[in-house]
Parts: C-alpha cells; structure tokens; sequence
C-alpha cells in the first residue's frame, strides 16, 4: 500500500512539475500605436520550437481585450515552451519639427510558456515601441 500511494504522489509530481503536455495559446498583438499608413509599418516575428512566424498587422491595440485579426496572431503552443518575440518597422517621429521616417526594431523578449491546472492560462506578447512584454492571464 505504501508503495502504490509512492508511485502515485511520484506521478502527481512528475505532472506538476513537467507538465501535462497541455496546449496554450499565445496572441501576440501590436502595442506600438503605429496605424499602417504612409509609409508606417511593423513586422512581428514570433519564433519557437515549432514555429518561425512573420506577420505584419494594419491596426493597433491598446491592450489584449481589443485583440483581433487585423492587429493579433495567436498561435498553440506545448507547454513549457519558449517563445521568442521581436519587431521591426517605420514610424513618423512626430518630436522633430517635420515628421521623419524613423526605423524601428524592437529587441527580441523571450518566455517560457507553462499550462494550468485545470486549465491553460491564455498568454500574451504585447509589442510596444521599446520593449514586447509577455504575460499570461
């Protein structure tokens, strides 16, 4: 009897610990406030072990409840995971007195993604002008 309550706290660890090999979504979305006209642009690349995506939203959103096809891409991911988020683009740098096309590169951030119990939490990568924030919900 001991030795069965040791095999099955072992496996309850084991999950806790490696996980369950539950699936997460992870939406990466456009934070930046740059609209895609004349001349603006961002590219988002979203890489991990099983995916190397590009995508180059036409809107913003100003936080993950304004989330949608035109400005988000959310991809499924195994937990425990690590997912890789960067950008690049141009922007009118209004502080100058005539705006100016300005290159723009968001440097990489990187997270691990891990699942929940009962159920995966969402994650999300919010892509600002400086930084990509990755969090989960």
């Amino acid at each position: 009897m001991k030795k069965l309550l040791l095999i099955i706290f072992s496996v309850i660890i084991l999950f806790l610990l490696f996980g369950c090999g539950q699936e997460v979504n992870v939406t990466v979305y456009n934070a930046t406030g740059i609209p895609v006209v004349a001349g603006e642009w961002i590219a988002i690349n979203i890489h991990s072990e099983n995916n190397d995506n590009w995508f180059l939203p036409t809107t913003y959103a100003k936080n993950d409840t304004e989330c949608d096809k035109n400005n988000s891409l959310t991809i499924k991911l195994k937990e425990n995971s690590t997912i890789s988020v960067g950008a690049n683009g141009k922007y009118y740098d209004l502080s100058q007195p005539t705006p100016v096309l300005t290159d723009l590169t968001v440097p990489v951030s990187t997270a691990t993604v891990y699942g929940g119990f009962p159920d995966p939490p969402a994650w999300y990568a919010a892509v600002n002008m400086k930084s990509v924030l990755i969090y989960k919900k």
